[in-house]
């Protein structure tokens, strides 16, 4: 789903909910938090992809912005909640974060 997410701070996150699976797999290899992100101002930026499941909060790595749009992605193989496997009743209630990193 597209989201327009501004922010200019270091810090600044948008939680965003996510639909339920539209069905119930038998395995979850990891999630990944995808995005399509530009900038829009002279500064240096950087996002973090980052998700919150159980309260806990997790972050990927800097993905530093252009001036065009460019695809990142920051993979979770195991849910940050527990340093566990990802269960379907997990993923469908996390919440995607991306972050103002940089």
């Amino acid at each position: 789903f597209p989201v327009t997410i501004s922010g200019t701070n270091v810090g600044d996150l948008s939680r965003l909910g996510l639909t339920d699976l539209p069905s119930t797999p038998a395995n979850i290899d990891e999630v990944n938090v995808l995005m399509f992100s530009q900038k829009t101002d002279a500064t240096s930026r950087a996002l973090n992809g980052g998700l919150r499941s159980g309260g806990v909060d997790a972050f990927g790595p800097n993905h530093f912005q252009t001036n065009s749009f460019m695809p990142f992605g920051s993979p979770y193989p195991l849910n940050p909640n527990g340093n566990v496997a990802w269960t379907p009743a997990a993923v469908n209630a996390l919440e995607v974060q991306p972050r103002v990193a940089v």
